[in-house]
């Protein structure tokens, strides 16, 4: 239960900070202590949990009656409970229950030996920066939460002009970078960084290389250069050494530096007179919570009148605000097995990561709800196919080795389990939805043929749609001549293609509504208007990464209420496990097999 703490003693601390009111959470704590408890209650493993988390919640439902005076002494009374720095106030009737001391903040099996509060303070400045190098991993163990915090979410709705400092010209600007409320804003994620937070003393500086460095600060002077531009220079002094700095049109930052001050500086080494300088670094007070220095610093996309300053400063109030509050929608086993951040965790290090692993941990998260949010997506879209009903197209296997007996060569081994897939699929009374993907050369037109010539055994047309003209027309030759070699002059295939004229596409679907056509191989014109079969059994689709969803499902809806087969071809190069997530709505067949004499296709990457 050890998320659940951490929550908590993080909203006490927002309503120290807040002077008291009872405005720290939406709704105040006694609305707060009702979704709090269940949220703990999910989380604690004894029954000495469970009456720690009755106890607090009993205190943080008297908060709301307690008077002003009362509140601060109340506060940090739940807080030592929650911390485990003292036991829980007893129930007025009961006998006081000794709490255990593994019930802390921090990793829940830590006990007397190893108390952890990752939220203590009055840590010293520099040790705050040294810590930069441990992970969100490290610093929370990943402390799942059992289930997400339930507060009131509609402020996510709300437009940027509720924000503090965001008025109409200010929301006009992000509204141009797609962010109109401030859900929008937290989904707008820095496209990259730059990482300060390697901590050096001046004495070991390096030429070229990109740092941050601690010190006070001995001088600030400004200089006119020749063209009547001023120049800023300054002396950053520590306990090994002095480093000049220096900023090019900035006149007015000398007003804003103070000597005698500490401060973090970040930037490059460069090299001026044999002397070590940095160029126009970026500067900020150390008793300022470091955002633009000092860190890995987050860059976001930008526009006219945002500033890179103006744009984090921004984000960081929303980040800081509502990150750790969003719900997570993965179960505690998804997260546990696929060893993922808390999606709060993950949508706050991504804006202001602590250090490259975090950053590294918090895109995988958020990659990982994007692509099993499309894997589910697929899926429902695979039960709902299936939910379909198809009529069956039966061969026996004769048909196939008669199909084979006509071609100047044998079918590959690959080739006949795809075949043996694809039968079989034709043959159940739900529709077939199968990807064959195989490299250029591996013979996946003449298995789409042969599942072509069962579909019209069984007395039904068939589709063959492709994306472009050339493309088209090459199919129409090779269909025609394979499916010619079986039924002879039985079998009328046509072609449909936007180079047709009027009077020519007017006859096509004629021959396609009354059916008279057998096969039609067309390019987008097949999904058009004007085009409807008698009866569609087998639709296939070549390249099918050239076609959309949308695009399957206007062609299968050609087939005048009828759900046929259909038959998805690609020759990308697609690892087998990626394929399965980004077409799980498709059965996978791999054609893996070269025919004879045929030259192995290589796929490269070349880099920029």
């Amino acid at each position: 239960m050890a998320s659940s703490l951490q929550t908590l003693v993080k909203i006490l601390r927002l309503e120290q900070d807040k002077g008291y009111q009872n405005n720290a959470v939406i709704g105040g704590f006694a609305r707060f202590a009702y979704h709090w408890s269940r949220e703990a209650h999910g989380q604690a493993k004894t029954d000495t949990h469970h009456a720690l988390v009755d106890r607090i919640t009993e205190m943080l439902r008297d908060y709301e009656n307690a008077s002003v005076e009362e509140r601060p002494a109340l506060v940090e009374t739940i807080m030592a409970v929650a911390t485990g720095e003292t036991d829980a106030p007893a129930p007025q009737a009961a006998a006081p229950q000794p709490i255990s001391d593994d019930i802390g903040i921090g990793d829940p099996d830590a006990g007397e030996d190893d108390p952890l509060d990752p939220f203590a303070e009055g840590e010293d400045d520099l040790e705050r920066f040294e810590e930069k190098g441990t992970s969100v991993r490290e610093r929370r163990g990943y402390a799942w939460r059992q289930e997400p915090p339930l507060i009131d979410l509609s402020p996510l709705d709300a437009p940027v002009t509720s924000l503090r400092g965001v008025g109409p010209k200010r929301a006009g600007q992000l509204a141009r970078l797609g962010a109109e409320t401030v859900g929008d804003l937290l989904r707008l994620f820095p496209r990259r960084y730059d990482d300060f937070s390697t901590m050096k003393f001046i004495q070991d500086l390096e030429l070229g290389e990109t740092v941050s460095v601690i010190g006070m600060l001995d001088r600030v002077d400004v200089h006119q250069a020749r063209n009547g531009r001023g120049i800023v220079r300054a002396a950053l002094r520590d306990k090994s050494g002095v480093l000049n700095l220096t900023w090019f049109n900035s006149e007015w930052l000398a007003k804003q530096l103070l000597t005698g001050e500490p401060y973090v500086v970040s930037g490059t080494i460069d090299q001026y007179l044999g002397r070590l300088v940095m160029n126009n670094p970026r500067i900020e007070s150390l008793d300022a919570d470091a955002l633009h220095a000092g860190r890995i610093v987050p860059i976001y996309p930008l526009t006219e009148g945002l500033s890179d300053k103006q744009m984090r400063s921004l984000m960081k109030g929303v980040v800081d605000t509502w990150a750790m509050h969003l719900p997570d929608p993965l179960p505690v086993w998804v997260r546990e097995t696929a060893d993922l951040m808390d999606y709060g965790d993950a949508v706050a290090q991504c804006h202001f990561p602590d250090s490259q692993q975090d950053a590294h941990d918090a895109r995988r998260r958020l990659a990982f709800d994007e692509l099993f949010t499309l894997h589910l997506s697929m899926l429902k879209r695979r039960m709902e196919w299936q939910s379909l009903s198809s009529p069956p197209l039966i061969v026996d296997d004769t048909w196939v080795d008669a199909f084979e007996e006509t071609l100047p060569y044998t079918f590959t081994g690959a080739q006949r389990r795809a075949i043996a897939e694809i039968q079989g699929d034709m043959a159940q009374s739900m529709p077939m939805n199968r990807l064959l993907q195989g490299d250029v050369g591996s013979g996946k037109t003449v298995v789409a043929a042969l599942a072509a010539s069962i579909a019209v055994a069984n007395g039904t047309q068939v589709a063959l749609m492709a994306p472009t003209s050339i493309l088209t027309e090459q199919h129409h030759q090779t269909i025609s001549m394979l499916l010619a070699q079986i039924f002879g002059e039985d079998v009328h295939v046509a072609l449909l293609t936007g180079r047709l004229t009027q009077r020519q596409k007017d006859e096509v679907y004629a021959g396609l509504a009354d059916g008279s056509i057998d096969v039609v191989v067309g390019t987008h014109a097949l999904v058009q208007p004007g085009v409807a079969f008698r009866n569609l059994g087998l639709a296939v689709i070549d390249e099918q990464h050239r076609f959309g969803v949308a695009q399957r499902g206007a062609l299968r809806e050609k087939a005048n209420g009828g759900n046929p087969h259909l038959l998805v071809m690609t020759a990308t190069p697609i690892p087998r496990t990626l394929a399965l997530t980004a077409h799980a709505d498709l059965d996978l067949t791999v054609i893996d097999e070269m025919p004879p004499g045929r030259q192995p296709v290589q796929t490269r990457v070349l880099q920029p």
